[in-house]
Parts: C-alpha cells; sequence; structure tokens
C-alpha cells in the first residue's frame, strides 16, 4: 500500500478521462485514493473527494488473510489533520479499529455520520464504550447504527457473524439503545447480557439469533 511512484503515477492519470479514472480508482481502497490523491491538483482532489469514496472509510490496514492494523502514524496523521476535516460533512459511515478510534472521531465533527463499525475491540471492554466519557456515547442519538467487532484476529466481510454485536435504533424511543447479538450461545455472550442490563438505566432488547449473517 502506498508504495508506487505517485509524482509520476499522478500525472499519468491526470492525462485519463474523468470515466477512465474512475475506474482504476474503484479498484483501489478509499483511503488509498484519499490520501494518495489529496491536494495533488484540484481535478484530482475533486474525484478523491467524489461521494463513491468519502461516504464509507474504513481508516486501518487489513491483510489478506483478514488481520486488522492501524494505519501508520503519519499516515493517520495526515487524515486526522486534513483530509477527514476536508470531506468530513461527506462521511457517513466509518470503520474504525480500536487503537486509533479515538483520535480518528475526535479529527473533526460528522454530521452526516450514521454507522460506526468498530474492529479489534476485546469483548470485556465492550460496555465501556457506553459511558458518559467516550465519544461513541456522545453520537448514540446520531448514529442509527453501532456494529462491534470483538475478535481481534480478523476483520470480517459482512456487517454481522459470529464475533460481531450490533445495536440498532429503537422505533419508539429513537435511541440506539438496544443491541441484536449475532454470537454463538456460549457463557461470555450470557455474562455480556447481564452485564449490560446490570449496569443501563435504558431499557434493552435481546435477540440471540443463530444466522450467520443478520440483515439490517
Amino acid at each position: 500500500m502506498y508504495t508506487m511512484n505517485m509524482e509520476y503515477s499522478c500525472v499519468q492519470l491526470n492525462n485519463l478521462p474523468d470515466e477512465i479514472l474512475m475506474i482504476i480508482l474503484k479498484k483501489l481502497a478509499n483511503i488509498e485514493v484519499l490520501y494518495s490523491l489529496a491536494n495533488v491538483n484540484k481535478r484530482l482532489n475533486r474525484i478523491a473527494q467524489d461521494s463513491v469514496f468519502t461516504n464509507e472509510l474504513a481508516l486501518f490496514l487489513s491483510t489478506c488473510n483478514g488481520f486488522v492494523y492501524a494505519l501508520p502514524d503519519p499516515i493517520l496523521d495526515g487524515f486526522c489533520s486534513h483530509i477527514l476535516p476536508e470531506i468530513h460533512q461527506k462521511i457517513q459511515w466509518l470503520q474504525l479499529e480500536s487503537l486509533s478510534m479515538d483520535r480518528s472521531l475526535r479529527a473533526t465533527k460528522y454530521p452526516n455520520l450514521y454507522g460506526i463499525s468498530l474492529y479489534n475491540i476485546q469483548a470485556e471492554t465492550v460496555i465501556s464504550l457506553f459511558t458518559d466519557e467516550t465519544l461513541i456515547h456522545t453520537l448514540k442519538d446520531q448514529i442509527s447504527s453501532l456494529v462491534i467487532d470483538s475478535s481481534t484476529n480478523e476483520i470480517q466481510c459482512l456487517l454481522v457473524d459470529n464475533n460481531t454485536i450490533m445495536f440498532k435504533r429503537d422505533e419508539h424511543s429513537r435511541k440506539l439503545c438496544y443491541p441484536v447479538i449475532g454470537l454463538k450461545l456460549e457463557e461470555s455472550v450470557e455474562r455480556l447480557q447481564i452485564t449490560y442490563r446490570l449496569t443501563t438505566n435504558v431499557k434493552i432488547w435481546f435477540n440471540i439469533i443463530f444466522y450467520s449473517i443478520i440483515y439490517c
């Protein structure tokens, strides 16, 4: 990732029509497009900030075998200092990993954000995300979907699977207040349910699903 000679490559890209450029850039990850073309010139910057590349951002690196890692500090610095503030109104869904999620959320305001996916979150710390001190708590009235992947060794291609908890907005209260749990029924899941019941004043509905996919 980010290994090509961008000065030479961008000169070549700039000679292509927009339609061809879009076809090529769609083969890349959104963060690659944004980071590589940011502020190269007005035309490439406009194309990089198209909604195709900004609506949903996964701000981490993932390997072919599914491992998730934080972005290198220089790249994360670039996103938090410049790129995210420039496109903040266009971002609708953020995919974040545990080490950099707080910094990414504090980088700017996200007025149109309605969904967050969190990866590499330790299962025992899931509940602590909803204390008054966390940014996730402050966004609870804004976002309509929160996906938490508690596995620490693989990123899931689907929204929900055997390691994921999905929180959905209650249709009556319009608050993000109850989770649909897509975990296998194990003792750890039962403890998680009990813990969450005891540590919240909000009415919670639990639904244990035994399918591999939950459709939103």
